[in-house]
Parts: C-alpha cells; sequence; structure tokens
C-alpha cells in the first residue's frame, strides 16, 4: 500500500516543476509587480553589486515595483547587513534603481498553459491508473464463486465516505 501513496505524492507536485517561462519584453511594457530577470552591463553589476553587499546573480531577479522616467525600480532579495542591521535569518527585500541604459535585457515570468495543461492532465491520468489498480488488486479472492475457479471481486466503501461531516 505504500507505492499508491508514493505514487500519489509525486504525481501532486508534479503540476508545480514547470507552469511558468521567461519571456524576453520591452522594459516599457513592464508593469508593477511582475516578477522579472535583468541583464545589467558589466558597470551597473559592480554598482549593484555594492549596494546589495552582495554580487548578484546573472541575471538579476526580482519584482518591478516601477517604471519610468528611464529608470526601473526593482524590489531583489537582500542581504540585511548592507542595510546596517543585523542578520537576523529573515527575508530581506531591498530595492534598486537601474537606469534603463545599463540593462541589457529583460525577461518577464508568464504562465506557460499549454505545459500546465499537459502537467495536469498527465498527473489526473496517473492518479486514476494508481486508483484502478488500487481497487483491482486488493479486494480479490480466490475461488469466491462457488468453486468455478474464478476470482471474487468486491469493494466496500464506507458510508461516511460519500457523506460529509463535522
Amino acid at each position: 500500500m505504500r507505492r499508491p501513496v508514493a505514487v500519489v505524492a509525486t504525481l501532486a507536485l508534479l503540476p508545480a516543476g514547470g507552469c511558468y517561462s521567461y519571456g524576453r519584453v520591452p522594459v516599457t511594457e513592464l508593469r508593477p509587480d511582475a516578477t522579472v530577470r535583468v541583464g545589467l552591463t558589466s558597470e551597473a553589476a559592480s554598482r549593484v553589486a555594492s549596494e546589495l553587499g552582495r554580487r548578484p546573480e546573472a541575471p538579476l531577479r526580482g519584482t518591478v515595483v516601477q517604471v519610468g522616467s528611464g529608470q526601473l525600480l526593482l524590489g531583489v532579495a537582500g542581504s540585511p547587513e548592507s542595510a546596517g542591521v543585523s542578520g537576523s535569518g529573515v527575508p530581506f527585500r531591498q530595492r534598486i534603481r537601474i537606469s534603463t541604459s545599463d540593462i541589457t535585457g529583460v525577461e518577464s515570468r508568464r504562465l506557460d498553459t499549454g505545459k500546465t495543461l499537459g502537467l495536469v492532465a498527465g498527473a489526473v491520468a496517473a492518479g486514476t491508473a494508481v486508483v484502478l489498480w488500487s481497487f483491482s488488486a486488493t479486494n480479490g479472492t480466490p475461488g469466491g464463486d462457488g468453486g468455478k475457479g474464478g476470482t471474487n471481486v468486491s469493494v466496500s466503501v464506507p458510508l461516511r465516505f460519500f457523506v460529509p461531516g463535522p
């Protein structure tokens, strides 16, 4: 009985695996709260590194706070030490102002409906197969057909399974 539980648990995690993809977008099309990856020039990357207190990953990942007047305000994961706060293990967000001339490219995170639908359909099909397999493999009793050599398969489901409880 452990195997079906492990399969169902694995299937439950599949939809989280690939539902989003990144696509290139112009800076002018960005909206607040968009999750983005921003490519920076080497000079801008050095300046951002000094503001963050660490070398940023390439490309810089963050959330758009504001776009306008030739600048992008980006919320990124920072280090509390760079803000003069001792580290307490609490996630720290920092805002970085980047000139659009320092940006080499922007990718915005979007829901990939094709991948999402495929993963959900696969998970439903596999879950159905596991349920069918578990019903067919658990309740067979040899010789229960009056001595004809077959298998008597019966499924009993408690009534409380269908009746909503408190």
